[in-house]
């Protein structure tokens, strides 16, 4: 759940740890994508559980305790993970989910920082008499940032833009020619793209054929900037995990695994892409790559 979150949802920059004022960041995030009345019910549900697994893990960095399943909570369902404090201190299980709709109904941002501040008082008053106390917590497995994929392959994605973003400066405009000023990862720009892209490559079978050469890789990186400029997408990479089952996110098999893509993010119905992918289209019957451009969203307005 939570590289779903980290993967998907967060903001750029968002620091996924697990603090207070990550929480409040995220609370704030969660009101602006979820409308106070209609708006997209199943997204709002997905972003209201993953909001509520990350509340959970916030709460029990304040007041220690584990996660467990609660038979008898849930407000929508029969049951639900609820975080029980450390028992020392004698609080009742909190059930995150609840805090999180609730932080959409009263929409004022500060609904978790409230529970933050009841959970170390609670913590103040009990070290009163016991200043060497400190809450124990039993640790959730494969929570950490450095355990999710979306941040643990961030540095392999951003080394491939750097290489990238050297050839385009060095080499590219040298290479196919043109303004430079013309080449901004604008729409406009697309068409100058799938012209130079044209004189190399007259079909799909003669663009397979240089897979993997500069101009290839050069030219998908721009695509994939365009994407990523315009569109609001962000560059993302799944490794491969042999113990992954067939078919899985991070199985071989995966058309998402072993290469880097394009993916709007804080977009249920967004669109994703392998930048070499808009460019085969492009040359395939009827395709253009400013069609390909468009199969993404606009911008969420708010963002």
């Amino acid at each position: 759940m939570m590289d779903h979150l980290n993967g998907h949802w967060t903001p750029s920059g968002f620091r996924h740890d697990y603090s207070s004022r990550s929480a409040t960041q995220l609370e704030k995030e969660l009101i602006a994508y979820c409308p106070a009345e209609g708006g997209d019910d199943e997204r709002q549900a997905i972003l209201t559980d993953l909001t509520a697994a990350y509340f959970g893990e916030v709460l029990l960095n304040q007041a220690g305790g584990r996660w467990k399943w609660d038979n008898t909570a849930g407000e929508l369902t029969d049951g639900a993970p609820v975080v029980v404090p450390d028992p020392s201190l004698g609080l009742e299980a909190i059930d995150p989910a609840v805090i999180a709709r609730r932080a959409l109904t009263k929409r004022t941002g500060r609904v978790v920082t409230g529970e933050v501040r009841r959970l170390r008082k609670a913590v103040g008053e009990y070290q009163k008499a016991r200043p060497e106390w400190r809450p124990d917590r039993v640790p959730t497995p494969r929570v950490r940032d450095w355990d999710l994929e979306s941040v643990r392959y961030a540095d392999d994605v951003d080394q491939w833009r750097g290489e990238c973003l050297r050839d385009f400066r060095q080499w590219w405009l040298e290479e196919v020619g043109g303004d430079r000023y013309a080449w901004v990862f604008n729409p406009a720009s697309m068409d100058l793209m799938e012209k130079v892209l044209r004189e190399r490559c007259a079909s799909v079978e003669e663009f397979d054929a240089v897979s993997g050469e500069r101009f290839w890789i050069v030219a998908a990186w721009y695509v994939g900037m365009a994407a990523v400029h315009g569109k609001g997408a962000v560059w993302q990479y799944r490794a491969v995990d042999p113990d992954a089952p067939e078919g899985g996110m991070y199985a071989a098999d995966n058309y998402w695994t072993g290469s880097i893509f394009v993916n709007q993010r804080n977009h249920l119905d967004g669109h994703a892409a392998h930048p070499s992918a808009m460019l085969r289209g492009a040359l395939e019957e009827g395709g253009s790559l400013r069609r390909e451009l468009d199969r993404f969203k606009d911008p969420h307005p708010d963002r």
